[in-house]
């Protein structure tokens, strides 16, 4: 009962009551698992009825589904197909005044497990029982229209003492399957019989799933930065255990609730009894690495629950290349070379204005080289180098042929106390800055030296090479090309470098006038 106080404004003579009532709810209730329960909350010991606001909670969340036979004194909830214990909370609201109580539906129900068996060798069913009020006898497992009781020791097959407590009405009862090698599925059933409040024999279905993969082992290859697509298939898999596919690398770990800079996906078809998951990496650099896709699972077989992808990520050189304008032999030497892979591609492709004649293809050193030229190229066009292994993504790389004007290097002149070498390439449709290298006795940009670029939009950049500091004569050369033996233009100047030193001389003071 619940108790309230009220204040009343009241004058001598004045005749008043008072009309104390309570809430009453059903029972604690002790059910099967399935079965279906009523719970009936009722305002008791009121005078007179008014209208009462009903709600109901289950573990503390509002329902409004299963209400019914709802009255001004009384509110019924229907909970059906019980798999588990409830709070069940009925609340009544009169006007101000807001009153409550609550019950529970105990619901008795068996669970199974199955997991590796702790010596190694074999699986452990566990059958776990709740609710009970006295330990049901019996309780055992069957396979194969055998039983197995408690402490049964049979062929591959052990049966732990039955385990029991009183006050919590909770057991269990461990098989343990001592064959490590299945090579199909496998399941025992844990059987319950009860008797009390009605008889009925409780089963639940522990199993262990002999999966296999369709490949054990995959080679994945994979340009720097270029998305890819990581894919493990496995067959004769009973169950969806898309929610426990792994993919690891062993230091981190993706699963299909993992954020989503690497997306896990999977697709489980029934009727085939196939389970796919992928992993697609949009950006790859991680480095040559051994991804491992895993069922992680106590109700699959490890032995076939794992595929092993291995990632070998390659790089690709291929660069512009450039001709003369007053280059009469118009012919463009390309080159396009994989390099820090494990194996040779299926193949290396280029295509260009014309049909590519083919003057090397093998690998020296881990290097793998595609090399040739195009023949009477007489303006600009684009190129591409196509990578291709088996089993994984095509990388293709664009790269473009450019004719150009191009002036002799300008001999060196002196400003303030530097020496400039100047280039003008004409006829540029973009700009090529980042294809010039500037050289000084065979050093890149040694110190002292520096480089500024102007460009003019489609038309043309004006290189100039600044030297300062001390330098040896020599020799100035700027390439324009990547050099890779693709076609590229060389121009030389020589560098005399001078300079005039002041050299001290003491001297009497009075000889200085």
């Amino acid at each position: 009962k619940q108790w309230y106080q009220r204040r009343v404004a009241i004058t001598a003579g004045d005749i008043f009551s008072l009309d104390v009532y309570y809430i009453k709810i059903s029972e604690s209730q002790k059910l099967s698992t399935g079965d279906a329960a009523n719970v009936k909350c009722e305002i008791m010991d009121l005078t007179t009825a008014t209208d009462t606001t009903w709600s109901w909670l289950v573990d503390g969340v509002a329902v409004t589904s299963g209400i019914k036979d709802t009255t001004k004194s009384s509110s019924t909830l229907t909970k059906s197909d019980l798999s588990k214990n409830h709070n069940i909370t009925c609340i009544a609201t009169k006007g101000q005044i807001v009153t409550s109580a609550s019950t529970s539906l105990m619901t008795r129900h068996i669970t199974t497990k199955t997991m590796p068996d702790t010596d190694g060798h074999g699986f452990m069913f566990v059958c776990n029982l709740y609710g009970f009020d006295n330990q049901p006898v019996p309780t055992y497992w069957s396979h194969d229209n055998t039983n197995y009781y408690p402490e049964t020791v049979a062929t591959d097959v052990i049966v732990e003492t039955s385990l029991w407590d009183n006050v919590k009405g909770e057991g269990n009862l461990t098989l343990h399957h001592k064959k490590s090698k299945i090579t199909s599925d496998i399941s025992y059933t844990c059987n319950v019989e009860v008797k009390t409040p009605k008889v009925e024999t409780m089963k639940s279905v522990a199993s262990v799933d002999q999966i296999s993969q369709e490949k054990t082992h995959i080679d994945v290859f994979v340009h720097t930065k270029s998305s890819v697509t990581l894919t493990a298939k496995f067959t004769s898999v009973m169950s969806d255990y898309g929610a426990d596919i792994v993919w690891t690398n062993g230091n981190h770990s993706w699963t299909k609730a993992s954020p989503k800079t690497n997306t896990v996906t999977t697709t489980y078809d029934s009727s085939k009894k196939t389970l796919v998951s992928e992993m697609v990496i949009a950006s790859y650099d991680m480095g040559d690495t051994l991804m491992t896709c895993m069922v992680n699972s106590t109700r699959v077989n490890p032995d076939g629950a794992k595929v092993e992808v291995h990632v070998d990520q390659y790089d690709v050189v291929f660069s512009n290349a450039y001709l003369s304008s007053t280059d009469t032999s118009k012919e463009a030497e390309v080159n396009c070379t994989v390099t820090n892979s494990t194996k040779k591609p299926t193949s290396i492709t280029v295509t260009g204005p014309s049909g590519f004649a083919s003057t090397f293809e093998g690998t020296v050193h881990g290097v793998h080289t595609l090399a040739g030229k195009f023949s009477s190229v007489s303006s600009d066009s684009s190129m591409t180098c196509a990578i291709v292994y088996d089993n994984s993504p095509k990388y293709t790389d664009s790269k473009n042929i450019e004719v150009v004007q191009i002036t002799p290097m300008t001999s060196q002149t002196w400003s303030g106390g530097s020496v400039y070498f100047t280039v003008l390439i004409k006829a540029v449709s973009f700009n090529v800055n980042t294809d010039i290298t500037w050289f000084i006795n065979g050093k890149v940009l040694p110190k002292g030296a520096t480089v500024t670029d102007t460009y003019t939009t489609g038309d043309q950049l004006k290189s100039v090479l600044k030297v300062m500091g001390a330098h040896k004569d020599g020799q100035v050369d700027m390439v324009l090309g990547g050099m890779h033996n693709s076609s590229h233009i060389n121009l030389t100047q020589t560098l005399d470098y001078y300079f005039i030193g002041l050299k001290k001389k003491k001297v009497p003071t009075a000889t200085l006038r």
